[in-house]
């Protein structure tokens, strides 16, 4: 009966002692929380930057930075060394509070620092516990600290922005943890969002104001940036990515002085290598259901035969804006689409015996395409109200 008391009494002590509150005794008010972290080249070494919450000031005015706090909701601070873990110890020594890394949503990578390679910058994400592999990693087009500096009126924080921004702009997350997949996986290469600086005017007055914009998407030769798509390329790489969250299409007719834009609700992409001898091409099918969301054209499009001959126009455009997507990664000898890996997948003895030549082979393969697209709504009016207008007036 002793025994039991004397074990009951043992086990409330050791109770005690695990719920004894912070053991080490960091408290939250000892800890800087990182939102955001940036990196440049700059010159021999690295240029490395953090931003951090003050949530006292979080209901104040929209933010700045420039290493003052003052009434702003966030604090930016950089250093550089030769060194990217020298940088942060660095910027340390000036801060009264630990960062920590652990709540960091967004990288930003600068673009020189891009074209040069990321392996550095990430070697020191991917070491430390703390960091997450569930980041944005984002390219800035020129320096990656000027985007977490910019003025962000509709969200607290730059890097609310940022992440935000990325999150629409693909299908799917792209994130640290999807960019070293893609690295390190034989027969493909990563892409990631290219975010810029841009001038706006907001106001009455006409007065100029800074906001961050997507520039594109950043195609990656393992892990170095070697060019920008932007525009309509952009929209097609992602596209043929699996990655365009809702494809469009637009139509000019200069004869009619008009044009019609379709977006397509549901996309599917299929990619399959076809090997011969030593020789590769590849057959992308891609089938799309879509509606017409703009029409200035003053001819009827509701018949059968009408909606027939704009799915044929999108068919054709979209094709010949596919192969120049393509044409122009053969060039930069870069594969985002992973045409290798699914030769790879395929068949792999023809990949271990090509692998080492297998640029060359890429490089002159011919991609053939058979486009469907399936134009399900033309819209709540059976015509054109530009038509209906001239038809009034006339």
């Amino acid at each position: 009966m002793r025994l039991g008391r004397g074990l009951l009494i043992f086990a409330m002590l050791l109770t005690i002692m695990i719920l004894s509150g912070c053991w080490d005794r960091r408290e939250i008010n000892d800890v800087a929380f990182v939102a955001a972290s940036a990196a440049d080249k700059e010159g021999e070494g690295y240029r490395v930057g953090v931003q951090i919450p003050l949530p006292g000031q979080m209901g104040g005015p929209e933010g700045g930075g420039g290493g003052t706090s003052g009434d702003k909701s966030w604090y930016l601070d950089s250093e550089k060394d030769k060194t990217l873990r020298g940088a942060l110890e660095k910027l340390q020594q000036r801060l009264s509070r630990v960062l920590n890394f652990s709540h960091r949503r967004v990288v930003v990578f600068g673009e020189e620092l891009s074209k040069e390679g990321l392996v550095p910058v990430i070697d020191i994400l991917i070491r430390a516990p703390q960091n997450r592999l569930t980041v944005f990693p984002i390219i800035a087009e020129g320096k990656a600290l000027d985007l977490l500096n910019a003025k962000t009126p509709v969200e607290q924080l730059p890097s609310e922005m940022i992440r935000e921004l990325a999150s629409l702009s693909f299908s799917k997350l792209l994130l640290l943890n999807v960019f070293m997949k893609d690295l390190l996986k034989e027969g493909e290469d990563p892409i990631l969002p290219v975010m810029k600086m841009v001038e706006t005017k907001p106001g009455a007055q006409g007065q100029k104001e800074e906001a961050i914009q997507m520039a594109g998407v950043g195609v990656m030769k393992r892990d170095r940036l070697v060019s920008i798509f932007r525009g309509e390329d952009a929209k097609n790489l992602l596209w043929l990515n699996k990655m365009n969250r809702l494809p469009t299409v637009t139509l000019d007719y200069p004869e009619e002085r008009g044009y019609i834009i379709l977006q397509f609700q549901q996309s599917q992409v299929d990619v399959r290598p076809v090997i011969q001898g030593d020789e590769v091409s590849f057959q992308v099918k891609i089938k799309a259901k879509g509606s017409v969301m703009e029409d200035t054209l003053t001819k009827n499009i509701v018949n059968g035969r009408a909606v027939r001959q704009l799915e044929q126009d999108a068919e054709e455009k979209v094709e010949e804006a596919m192969k120049q997507v393509i044409s122009q990664l053969k060039e930069l000898k870069a594969d985002p689409l992973g045409f290798g890996s699914r030769v790879r997948d395929q068949d792999f003895s023809f990949w271990r015996k090509h692998k080492n030549d297998w640029l060359d082979i890429y490089g002159r393969s011919d991609v053939f395409f058979e486009i469907e697209f399936n134009i399900e709504h033309t819209g709540t009016v059976s015509n054109s109200i530009i038509r209906k207008h001239i038809e009034v007036k006339s």
